[in-house]
Protein backbone atom coordinates (compact mmCIF):
# COMPACT_ATOMS: atom_id res chain seq x y z
CA UNK A 1 0.00 0.00 0.00
CA UNK A 2 1.50 3.27 -1.18
CA UNK A 3 1.22 6.52 0.99
CA UNK A 4 -1.15 8.05 -0.96
CA UNK A 5 -2.97 4.79 -0.19
CA UNK A 6 -2.83 4.96 3.38
CA UNK A 7 -3.45 8.08 3.48
CA UNK A 8 -7.14 7.93 1.73
CA UNK A 9 -7.64 4.79 4.12
CA UNK A 10 -7.10 6.40 7.07
CA UNK A 11 -9.30 9.40 5.94
CA UNK A 12 -12.15 6.93 5.06
CA UNK A 13 -11.46 5.31 8.64
CA UNK A 14 -11.61 9.35 10.17
CA UNK A 15 -14.82 9.98 8.24
CA UNK A 16 -16.47 6.67 9.61
CA UNK A 17 -15.39 6.98 13.49
CA UNK A 18 -16.67 10.89 13.15
CA UNK A 19 -20.17 9.60 12.23
CA UNK A 20 -20.48 7.43 14.60
CA UNK A 21 -19.46 9.99 17.04
CA UNK A 22 -21.96 12.50 15.88
CA UNK A 23 -24.64 10.25 16.20
CA UNK A 24 -23.52 9.01 19.56
CA UNK A 25 -23.58 12.35 21.15
CA UNK A 26 -26.90 12.73 20.16
CA UNK A 27 -27.57 9.43 21.96
CA UNK A 28 -25.55 9.96 24.74
CA UNK A 29 -27.41 13.69 25.32
CA UNK A 30 -30.90 12.07 24.94
CA UNK A 31 -29.93 9.33 27.63
CA UNK A 32 -28.62 11.98 29.89
CA UNK A 33 -32.01 13.86 29.82
CA UNK A 34 -34.53 11.24 29.59
CA UNK A 35 -32.75 9.61 32.18
CA UNK A 36 -32.56 6.79 30.11
CA UNK A 37 -30.49 4.13 31.76
CA UNK A 38 -31.87 1.33 30.24
CA UNK A 39 -30.11 2.14 26.92
CA UNK A 40 -26.15 1.76 27.17
CA UNK A 41 -25.56 2.67 23.62
CA UNK A 42 -23.71 6.23 23.90
CA UNK A 43 -20.69 7.80 22.19
CA UNK A 44 -18.81 4.88 22.92
CA UNK A 45 -20.89 2.43 21.36
CA UNK A 46 -21.65 4.38 18.38
CA UNK A 47 -17.96 5.43 17.69
CA UNK A 48 -17.33 2.03 18.01
CA UNK A 49 -20.12 0.40 16.10
CA UNK A 50 -18.79 2.65 13.06
CA UNK A 51 -15.55 1.38 13.31
CA UNK A 52 -16.52 -2.24 13.22
CA UNK A 53 -18.76 -1.27 9.70
CA UNK A 54 -15.52 0.64 8.58
CA UNK A 55 -13.17 -2.45 9.40
CA UNK A 56 -15.71 -5.45 7.83
CA UNK A 57 -15.66 -2.84 4.86
CA UNK A 58 -12.23 -2.38 4.35
CA UNK A 59 -11.49 -6.21 4.63
CA UNK A 60 -14.39 -6.85 2.25
CA UNK A 61 -12.08 -4.07 -0.68
CA UNK A 62 -8.94 -5.59 0.11
CA UNK A 63 -9.92 -9.65 0.19
CA UNK A 64 -13.24 -9.16 -2.05
CA UNK A 65 -14.93 -11.35 0.42
CA UNK A 66 -18.26 -10.43 0.69
CA UNK A 67 -19.03 -13.14 3.03
CA UNK A 68 -17.25 -10.88 5.53
CA UNK A 69 -19.40 -8.02 5.53
CA UNK A 70 -22.74 -10.28 5.73
CA UNK A 71 -21.27 -11.90 8.32
CA UNK A 72 -20.06 -8.27 10.11
CA UNK A 73 -24.01 -7.24 9.43
CA UNK A 74 -25.23 -10.79 11.17
CA UNK A 75 -23.51 -10.96 13.96
CA UNK A 76 -23.91 -6.82 14.82
CA UNK A 77 -28.00 -7.40 14.18
CA UNK A 78 -27.92 -10.48 16.19
CA UNK A 79 -26.14 -7.88 19.24
CA UNK A 80 -28.62 -5.61 18.97
CA UNK A 81 -31.78 -7.46 19.02
CA UNK A 82 -30.43 -9.40 21.66
CA UNK A 83 -29.92 -6.06 23.87
CA UNK A 84 -33.31 -4.70 22.81
CA UNK A 85 -34.72 -7.62 24.54
CA UNK A 86 -32.93 -7.60 28.01
CA UNK A 87 -33.73 -3.97 28.16
CA UNK A 88 -37.15 -4.17 26.87
CA UNK A 89 -39.60 -2.97 29.51
CA UNK A 90 -43.33 -3.54 28.73
CA UNK A 91 -45.62 -0.47 29.02
CA UNK A 92 -44.92 3.26 29.61
CA UNK A 93 -41.60 3.21 29.69
CA UNK A 94 -40.42 0.92 26.60
CA UNK A 95 -38.46 3.52 25.01
CA UNK A 96 -38.76 1.62 21.97
CA UNK A 97 -36.56 0.27 18.59
CA UNK A 98 -34.48 4.11 17.89
CA UNK A 99 -31.49 4.03 19.44
CA UNK A 100 -31.00 0.15 18.17
CA UNK A 101 -31.83 0.86 14.85
CA UNK A 102 -29.51 3.74 14.76
CA UNK A 103 -26.70 1.44 15.57
CA UNK A 104 -27.04 -0.57 12.60
CA UNK A 105 -27.68 2.50 10.54
CA UNK A 106 -24.07 3.49 12.17
CA UNK A 107 -22.58 0.42 11.63
CA UNK A 108 -23.67 0.23 7.64
CA UNK A 109 -22.43 3.93 7.04
CA UNK A 110 -19.15 3.09 8.21
CA UNK A 111 -19.09 -0.11 5.87
CA UNK A 112 -20.11 2.26 3.17
CA UNK A 113 -17.90 5.06 3.84
CA UNK A 114 -14.75 2.29 2.99
CA UNK A 115 -16.66 0.58 0.20
CA UNK A 116 -16.28 4.30 -1.59
CA UNK A 117 -20.01 6.29 -1.06
CA UNK A 118 -17.75 8.78 1.12
CA UNK A 119 -20.44 11.55 0.29
CA UNK A 120 -23.59 9.37 0.59
CA UNK A 121 -22.53 8.31 3.97
CA UNK A 122 -21.97 11.65 5.38
CA UNK A 123 -25.29 12.94 4.05
CA UNK A 124 -26.96 9.98 5.10
CA UNK A 125 -25.37 10.22 8.91
CA UNK A 126 -26.28 13.95 9.26
CA UNK A 127 -29.83 13.26 8.51
CA UNK A 128 -29.83 10.56 10.66
CA UNK A 129 -28.67 12.56 13.51
CA UNK A 130 -31.05 15.21 12.62
CA UNK A 131 -33.74 12.89 12.87
CA UNK A 132 -32.73 11.73 16.01
CA UNK A 133 -32.03 15.46 17.59
CA UNK A 134 -35.62 16.56 16.18
CA UNK A 135 -37.69 14.06 18.45
CA UNK A 136 -39.82 16.63 20.08
CA UNK A 137 -40.43 19.14 16.76
CA UNK A 138 -41.14 16.01 14.77
CA UNK A 139 -43.48 14.35 16.82
CA UNK A 140 -45.14 17.80 17.49
CA UNK A 141 -45.38 18.18 13.81
CA UNK A 142 -47.28 15.21 13.33
CA UNK A 143 -49.54 15.82 16.22
CA UNK A 144 -50.70 18.91 14.48
CA UNK A 145 -51.40 16.49 11.50
CA UNK A 146 -54.62 15.49 10.41
CA UNK A 147 -56.09 12.95 8.30
CA UNK A 148 -56.73 15.12 5.31
CA UNK A 149 -53.24 15.95 5.26
CA UNK A 150 -51.78 12.36 5.56
CA UNK A 151 -54.59 11.62 3.16
CA UNK A 152 -53.10 14.60 1.07
CA UNK A 153 -49.42 13.64 1.24
CA UNK A 154 -49.93 10.16 -0.10
CA UNK A 155 -52.51 11.48 -2.83
CA UNK A 156 -48.95 13.60 -3.90
CA UNK A 157 -46.88 10.31 -4.12
CA UNK A 158 -49.13 8.43 -5.80
CA UNK A 159 -49.04 11.18 -8.45
CA UNK A 160 -45.47 11.18 -8.52
CA UNK A 161 -44.21 7.52 -7.98
CA UNK A 162 -47.25 5.87 -10.14
CA UNK A 163 -48.69 7.89 -12.14
CA UNK A 164 -46.01 10.13 -13.81
CA UNK A 165 -43.75 7.12 -14.74
CA UNK A 166 -47.02 5.76 -16.54
CA UNK A 167 -47.09 8.69 -18.77
CA UNK A 168 -45.67 9.32 -22.20
CA UNK A 169 -42.53 11.91 -22.41
CA UNK A 170 -43.43 13.24 -25.91
CA UNK A 171 -45.57 15.19 -27.85
CA UNK A 172 -49.11 13.68 -28.42
CA UNK A 173 -50.59 16.23 -30.84
CA UNK A 174 -48.85 17.52 -34.32
CA UNK A 175 -48.00 20.94 -33.17
CA UNK A 176 -45.46 19.08 -30.61
CA UNK A 177 -47.25 21.33 -27.85
CA UNK A 178 -48.55 18.75 -25.36
CA UNK A 179 -46.26 16.37 -23.38
CA UNK A 180 -48.41 14.56 -20.75
CA UNK A 181 -45.07 14.08 -19.02
CA UNK A 182 -44.11 17.44 -18.52
CA UNK A 183 -47.96 18.37 -18.07
CA UNK A 184 -48.08 16.64 -15.51
CA UNK A 185 -44.74 17.13 -13.48
CA UNK A 186 -45.99 21.01 -13.13
CA UNK A 187 -49.27 19.55 -11.92
CA UNK A 188 -46.96 17.81 -9.10
CA UNK A 189 -44.64 20.83 -8.46
CA UNK A 190 -47.80 23.22 -7.68
CA UNK A 191 -48.99 20.41 -5.95
CA UNK A 192 -45.65 19.69 -3.93
CA UNK A 193 -45.60 23.65 -3.48
CA UNK A 194 -48.68 24.08 -2.62
CA UNK A 195 -47.79 20.82 0.51
CA UNK A 196 -45.14 22.38 1.32
CA UNK A 197 -46.14 25.94 2.19
CA UNK A 198 -49.55 24.53 3.96
CA UNK A 199 -46.99 22.71 6.14
CA UNK A 200 -44.33 25.90 6.98
CA UNK A 201 -47.31 27.88 7.26
CA UNK A 202 -48.78 25.42 10.18
CA UNK A 203 -44.96 24.92 11.19
CA UNK A 204 -43.69 28.25 11.15
CA UNK A 205 -46.91 30.67 10.97
CA UNK A 206 -48.11 32.54 7.81
CA UNK A 207 -45.75 34.96 7.26
CA UNK A 208 -42.64 33.09 7.39
CA UNK A 209 -44.21 29.78 6.20
CA UNK A 210 -44.92 31.85 2.74
CA UNK A 211 -41.71 33.05 2.99
CA UNK A 212 -39.21 30.07 3.25
CA UNK A 213 -42.23 28.48 0.44
CA UNK A 214 -41.66 31.52 -2.36
CA UNK A 215 -37.58 30.92 -1.33
CA UNK A 216 -37.08 27.31 -1.93
CA UNK A 217 -39.90 26.93 -4.49
CA UNK A 218 -38.29 29.85 -7.05
CA UNK A 219 -35.07 27.84 -6.67
CA UNK A 220 -37.05 25.25 -8.31
CA UNK A 221 -39.63 26.58 -10.53
CA UNK A 222 -40.74 30.67 -10.35
CA UNK A 223 -44.09 29.56 -12.22
CA UNK A 224 -44.71 26.86 -9.87
CA UNK A 225 -44.46 29.20 -7.41
CA UNK A 226 -46.68 31.77 -8.99
CA UNK A 227 -49.34 29.27 -9.74
CA UNK A 228 -49.54 28.12 -6.07
CA UNK A 229 -49.57 30.98 -4.96
CA UNK A 230 -52.45 32.12 -7.16
CA UNK A 231 -54.41 29.04 -6.40
CA UNK A 232 -53.95 29.61 -2.54
CA UNK A 233 -55.39 33.15 -2.89
CA UNK A 234 -58.37 32.29 -4.16
CA UNK A 235 -59.34 29.06 -2.27
CA UNK A 236 -58.04 31.16 0.90
CA UNK A 237 -58.21 34.83 0.45
CA UNK A 238 -57.92 35.74 4.64
CA UNK A 239 -54.98 34.24 4.83
CA UNK A 240 -53.28 35.39 1.68
CA UNK A 241 -54.39 38.85 2.95
CA UNK A 242 -52.94 38.65 6.09
CA UNK A 243 -49.57 37.56 5.18
CA UNK A 244 -48.97 40.13 2.33
CA UNK A 245 -49.74 42.59 4.77
CA UNK A 246 -47.88 41.96 7.21
CA UNK A 247 -44.51 44.31 7.67
CA UNK A 248 -41.01 42.56 6.86
CA UNK A 249 -39.28 43.76 9.37
CA UNK A 250 -41.71 41.01 11.28
CA UNK A 251 -39.47 38.54 9.52
CA UNK A 252 -36.02 39.38 10.36
CA UNK A 253 -36.74 40.79 13.37
CA UNK A 254 -38.67 37.61 15.17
Amino acid sequence: MTDQELLATAGDFAISVLLGALIGIEREKRKSEEDDTGHVAGLRTFTLLALLGAVAGWLERETSAPWILAAAILIVGALVIVGYFINAKPGPDDKGLTTYIAAMVVFLLGAMVMLGDQALAIGLGVITAAVLAYKQPLHGFVEKLGWDDVYAGVRLMIATFIALPLLPDRAIDPWGALNPYKLWLLVILISSLSLVGYVLTRWLGPTRGAALTGLTGGLVSATAVTLSFSKEAREKPQEATQRNSAPCSRWFSS
